[in-house]
């Protein structure tokens, strides 16, 4: 079996050495690139870990990376960074995309640097790499030689950094997270945690760590013993004396061992009260600020989902057979506004990549819109012709229509868009489509369909 491989280049930014903080350290990695390609999972460091004057950090084991957020692992601490960028106006760079790339590399961010001390612990403990992602990665660095075999892994454990207690790290939901595992013999008291960069605070059991960019909750952990979830004990945060973060056991009990295990901060069924059918072929959305967004299909037995703050230019009630539907919850998990979108007819929404944000716009596509929509010339392509296809933007702010259209006769349509806001827009096609065919000097161009069905 041939192995995979990927190969990613990295270009250390010179300019971008004067954008951070003074207080901040320089441990920086440039790796927005990696995160798209390998989904935010924990990397070994061979030596591609830069700081922005092109100095390796051997010192770092792995790092695991967000799109504003990194984290370093070392043998006794883990480094946060934080990156707030600078905001780009794209409404002043319209129709100047030269002008628009002089200003994302113009761009300034700040950065802002916390790190997670195992107050204590051991300063040389066996850092355990587990479940290893298939393939490898190449890393090509100025003025080096290409860093090879990079091996990737779904979770990383500090064996024994305090007396028969480990700490896993994994990620989940989008996340990361931890657990401690304590053995027999093990002493919860053991655990301290130093939080340097961030000001720390206990509010109804719940651990809020301030840093100048972002604040983190983590909630009551839940823990179980001998690996039996339903074994549920009662642990809860601590501050120390000194500033440190730790772990109290309610009650004295025996166990081979304890799993104390940070609880998701927030779930929610979402569905409408009464019976019919549900709304179904779903697609969720994060944004970059932590907003939710959650899009589907509702059928007419399934009109009740509820309309909160529906905006001004669209449906607030179910209009025909079936409609879309879609809904924003901000980053406390509070429902701003949700809403209806169609017209009298059968709407079809199919899951996949049909809904996504770039700025301060909501973009969604869907398989049909139907006469009766509420049709709106925001700027760009536009029809308001009843077809298979619609491409919609709102404000994400306040779910304001701004545009509204349909595309072509297509099939189970997907949506990306650039950080410059270019929109790319893809479907099925069969050779009876009527898809509207916009050539352009030195793309590829194909005027006619290929054999039954094609990509459009």
């Amino acid at each position: 079996m041939m192995k995979k491989i990927i190969h990613i280049f990295v270009i250390c930014n010179y300019y971008s050495y004067y954008k951070y903080m003074k207080t901040i350290f320089t441990l920086l990695l440039m790796n927005t690139l990696i995160l798209s390609v390998l989904h935010a999972q924990f990397i070994e460091n061979k030596g591609q870990v830069l700081d922005f004057l092109e100095r390796a950090h051997p010192e770092v084991t792995h790092y695991y990376s967000t799109q504003n957020t990194a984290v370093y692992f070392q043998k006794n601490r883990l480094v946060y960074l934080f990156k707030d960028e600078e905001k780009i106006d794209l409404g002043k760079f319209e129709g100047n995309h030269a002008g628009l790339e002089d200003a994302y590399r113009e761009q300034k961010a700040t950065y802002h640097r916390m790190d997670m001390t195992f107050v204590g612990g051991s300063t040389n403990c066996f850092i355990e790499s587990n479940e290893k992602e298939q393939g490898v990665t190449h890393f090509y660095l100025n003025k080096r030689n290409g860093i090879r075999d990079v091996n990737t892994f779904k979770t990383i454990t500090y064996k024994n950094i305090y007396p028969h207690i480990d700490a896993v790290f994994y990620s989940r939901n989008g996340g990361l997270k931890y657990d401690f595992i304590l053995q027999q013999g093990a002493n919860i008291e053991s655990i301290r945690l130093a939080f340097e960069g961030a000001k720390i605070s206990l509010k109804a059991g719940k651990l809020y760590i301030q840093t100048s960019l972002h604040e983190l909750v983590e909630e009551i952990p839940v823990s179980f013993i001998d690996g039996n979830e339903k074994n549920i004990v009662h642990v809860n945060y601590i501050l120390n004396n000194d500033g440190t973060v730790g772990f109290q056991l309610k009650d004295k009990i025996t166990y081979s061992t304890l799993t104390i295990d940070p609880v998701l901060e927030w779930g929610s069924y979402f569905n409408h009260p009464t019976g019919g059918t549900n709304m179904y072929n779903l697609a969720n959305h994060m944004d970059d600020d932590g907003n939710y967004y959650s899009y589907g299909m509702a059928q007419n037995a399934a009109n009740t989902y509820p309309v909160t703050n529906p905006g001004t230019a669209y449906n607030s009630t179910a209009m025909g057979s079936a409609d879309a539907y879609f809904c924003k919850f901000n980053s406390d998990r509070v429902l701003v506004w949700s809403t209806y979108l169609g017209g009298t007819g059968y709407d079809e929404i199919y899951d996949g990549d049909i809904i996504t944000t770039q700025g301060t716009t909501l973009h969604i596509v869907g398989e049909r819109i139907t006469a009766g929509a509420p049709f709106t010339n925001g700027g760009g392509f536009y029809q308001a012709n009843a077809a298979r296809n619609f491409w919609a933007r709102f404000n994400k702010d306040t779910g304001a229509m701004l545009h509204l259209t349909s595309l072509s006769s297509g099939y189970k349509p997907s949506i990306a868009v650039s950080n410059s806001g270019l929109v790319a827009i893809s479907n099925d096609v069969y050779d009876f489509s009527n898809l509207p065919i916009v050539n352009r000097p030195g793309a590829f161009n194909q005027g006619t369909p290929g054999q039954f069905k094609d990509m459009g």
